[in-house]
């Protein structure tokens, strides 16, 4: 059985921070007029959306931004659907010796709105749903 060491960790927290970044999906912004579940990819990761976070805990330091958008990109970013999924796939596009990420390494990172639903069932609901709105 493997141990998890700090440095691999501190890499994984930051792929979910960044996998929390609201990006073009800040819901809160006048005028903006979002569609559940919409797609976008990011080959460049602008440093100032990584320290806005999510609006809530999520937030890099400008430090942290500058070293992880000089290694990682967003291959895509699924905002939350009608169910609150959202996923994000990310993928190091250069050898961080930092955290041990290699290039072309690729992460996917998936959340739920919290507390709707506990984990397991609610990730078993937007599978559900997601097949049903894929079919439609």
């Amino acid at each position: 059985m493997s141990t998890l060491d700090i440095t691999t960790a501190y890499k994984y927290i930051n792929l979910q921070m960044a996998a929390e970044v609201l990006y073009d999906f800040n819901a809160v912004e006048n005028g903006l007029t979002l569609v559940p579940g919409a797609v976008r990819a990011y080959p460049t990761i602008r440093e100032e959306p990584l320290k806005l976070g999510n609006l809530h805990a999520s937030k890099f330091t400008a430090t942290q931004a500058a070293e992880f958008s000089a290694h990682w990109k967003v291959v895509e970013h699924k905002s939350n659907t009608t169910t609150g999924f959202s996923g994000t796939l990310l993928q190091c596009y250069k050898d961080d010796p930092a955290t041990g990420a290699k290039a072309g390494e690729l992460v996917l990172s998936m959340g739920m709105v919290r507390g709707a639903l506990p984990t397991a069932n609610a990730i078993k609901l937007a599978v559900r749903a997601e097949r049903k709105e894929q079919s439609d």
